[in-house]
């Protein structure tokens, strides 16, 4: 009768190895019968893998990262089928295992914070502390160290690449260094302006140049939004320069506003502020010319004008040589009487003054018409007495302001005797 083989082992059915740690164990088997033996798995472990050769050795290989218990049964066979088999209980014990960190590539735009949470592992479940290698260059990074959670801010107006590592701890062991590669992509920033205040005399010019700037270094052009109402502005649009001249004699407060484009964006509104800060400016007297009969009369008001409004004081600078002339010094009102039957041409000069500044001379010139004057008969036959028969020549005297007039005499009544 054919025997059964017996594995020869003894007690021992547990055996122990460490996490992710193989194990080797060598058997044997006696056959009564001397008959030639042959080894296989009977059962394959559940967290591993189990090989077994002719001899009896068996190998044994837990899962990765594996702990606590696994069986695995072994037989032996004699060429007639009769078998014999042996059940091991395997301990694994725990071992700590290395978290792991894991690089990314991320992308976000010009401006824009980038919130994320780092990624990594602990094959223990351990719990992990995130730790910065690195910081960015470029921004600013803010880590919760217990979830990873992070947010990346970008330097302002800044497009490039920046990166940072780090590394997770799961109280005993260090993983290994991860880094995160972030692309900033470029967006167009909206150009800048900025306000100003100028402070220029009265009837001066103020220039210079707006201030405007553009993140991304784009070309400008420069619009105005309102004009001054004081004065003239002149702008050249590519390069923000200008030149303000305020209207005549004009002074106080000013402004005009403007923006600026980048070729897509336009800019806030922004002022420039203008003082005109007042100058006294000379008064202005006006000449004139005027016309008068002979042997008539005038009245006026001289006219003189003050940009600032001042009252003006009249003084004479040159008198009339053919008449006579009244002066207001406050009002200039005036009157001028030509002498008796004078005719022809006369004048006077004057100005004014502000209480601080005079004008400049003014004349008026005076055109006196000829009027014809009756002529005066100072000489004539009053009270002559002739007798009958006598004649006498008379010699008739004539008394005319015109003094070239030519004279005619008419008799108007004839001797009735």
């Amino acid at each position: 009768m054919n025997d059964a083989p017996q594995i020869t082992l003894g007690e021992q059915t547990t055996i122990a190895t460490a996490e992710d740690t193989p194990l080797s164990l060598a058997l044997s088997a006696s056959d009564v019968d001397g008959d030639a033996l042959s080894w296989s798995i009977q059962t394959p472990p559940g967290q591993g893998s189990a090989t077994i050769d002719a001899s009896g050795l068996v190998r044994y290989t837990p899962d990765p990262d594996v702990n606590g218990t696994d069986e695995l049964q072994v037989r032996v066979i004699d060429p007639n089928g009769a078998v014999d088999s042996i059940t091991f209980r395997i301990l694994i014990g725990i071992e700590n295992d290395m978290p792991s960190a894991t690089s990314a590539s991320l992308t976000t735009d010009e401006d824009r914070p980038l919130v994320g949470t780092l990624i990594a592992s602990d094959p223990d479940g351990d719990p992990l502390r995130f730790i910065i290698l690195t910081p960015p260059s470029t921004g600013n990074l803010a880590l919760d160290e217990q979830s990873g959670a992070f947010t990346f801010t970008p330097s302002p107006n800044l497009h490039a690449s920046d990166s940072f590592s780090f590394k997770v701890n799961d109280g005993m062991l260090d993983s290994s260094p991860a880094t995160v590669r972030i692309d900033i992509r470029s967006i167009n920033d909206r150009p800048t302006v900025s306000g100003a205040r100028l402070n220029l005399v009265e009837d001066g010019v103020a220039s210079g140049r707006l201030q405007a700037s553009d993140a991304d270094g784009d070309r400008l052009l420069y619009t105005l939004v309102a004009e001054p109402a004081k004065g003239v502005l002149s702008l050249n649009g590519a390069t923000g320069k200008f030149s303000y001249t305020p209207a005549a004699h004009a002074n106080g407060d000013d402004s005009f506003s403007f923006k600026v484009n980048d070729g897509q964006l336009d800019s806030e509104i922004a002022q420039v502020e203008i003082h005109i800060n007042s100058v006294n400016d000379a008064p202005l007297a006006s000449a004139a010319s005027l016309e008068i009969d002979e042997d008539g009369a005038i009245q006026g008001t001289l006219v003189a004008s003050d940009a600032d409004g001042d009252a003006l004081s009249y003084r004479l600078m040159s008198h009339p040589t053919k008449g006579s002339l009244r002066l207001d010094s406050s009002s200039g009102e005036f009157s001028y009487t030509p002498k008796a039957n004078l005719n022809g041409r006369d004048s006077f000069s004057f100005k004014v003054s502000d209480g601080r500044l005079e004008s400049a001379v003014a004349t008026v010139k005076i055109s006196i018409k000829a009027v014809n004057d009756r002529p005066l008969l100072q000489r004539g036959i009053n009270g002559l007495v002739l007798k009958q028969g006598e004649s006498r020549r008379i010699r008739f005297v004539v008394r005319d302001a015109d003094l070239d007039d030519e004279h005619s005499f008419t008799i108007h009544r004839e001797s009735s005797w």
